[in-house]
């Protein structure tokens, strides 16, 4: 279970009106009739960067809906190493296997500071019998971030070192973590982090990078250090290497 500490009371003061819904609104569009129900049923939480919000093996208590931020789900190999096998931001739904499983198969922690709803899993399974439709929508939900994870994988698993890395940072700049001015800016993952994505070095990452910055396909935003603005049509073209 995770920790006590991230569950924070709710503001007296927010209501459950429009604002709460657009920050919890998953991208499909045929969720959200779902979330006004999700919203009277949970807890708001603010979660650190860094924070773990569940690990793999514990039992799944609980569907997470993210209001904002970004979380990475890790996978542990038996040499050790954490593989990141997904990242997931404003929208996602985590823990919907709760309804046909009893446990976590990846570990969840918060990349950037975040807002996450959280509603027990007894309510979610309540919707089987009460709401079939709501609980219908919500097993396709799961089914289509299945459907994504062999998306995954084919991206960030085969082609070239720099190829990969290229589609990881279009990945990342193209997020709908921002507002449609953000289009084209990237906020970097770590090297490590872009490493545990792909299966490589953080160096052979780190090395890739640079080229793109000495190339001119990452170039940083005047006064923030962290943040770039990309050539999106090199990257694809970098990507197909």
């Amino acid at each position: 279970m995770p920790d006590s500490r991230l569950y924070q009371a709710d503001d007296p003061s927010c209501s459950h009106g429009d604002c709460e819904l657009a920050r919890f609104s998953a991208p499909s569009a045929r969720l959200q009739d779902v979330m006004p129900m999700l919203l009277e049923a949970g807890r708001r939480v603010e979660v650190s960067a860094g924070t773990v919000l569940y690990r793999e093996g514990e039992a799944i208590d609980a569907v997470l809906a993210i209001g904002s931020g970004l979380v990475k789900l890790e996978q542990y190999l038996p040499s050790g190493r954490a593989r990141i096998v997904r990242l997931h931001t404003a929208g996602a739904l985590l823990g919907l296997n709760g309804t046909l499983e009893p446990d976590h198969e990846r570990t969840a922690i918060a990349v950037t500071d975040m807002e996450v709803l959280h509603v027990p899993l007894s309510v979610v399974r309540r919707l089987r019998s009460e709401e079939p439709t709501v609980y219908i929508r919500l097993l396709e939900a799961w089914n289509s971030y299945l459907s994504e994870a062999d998306v995954w994988i084919t991206r960030f698993s085969t082609g070239s070192i720099r190829a990969r890395v290229a589609r990881l940072v279009s990945f990342l700049a193209v997020m709908p973590e921002g507002s449609e001015t953000d289009q084209g800016v990237v906020s970097l993952l770590t090297c490590e982090d872009m490493a545990n994505i792909l299966g490589v070095t953080p160096e052979s990452v780190s090395r890739n990078l640079a080229e793109f910055k000495r190339q001119g396909v990452l170039d940083v935003v005047e006064g923030e250090s962290e943040r770039y603005a990309c050539d999106l049509h090199e990257l694809e073209a970098l990507a197909l290497e």
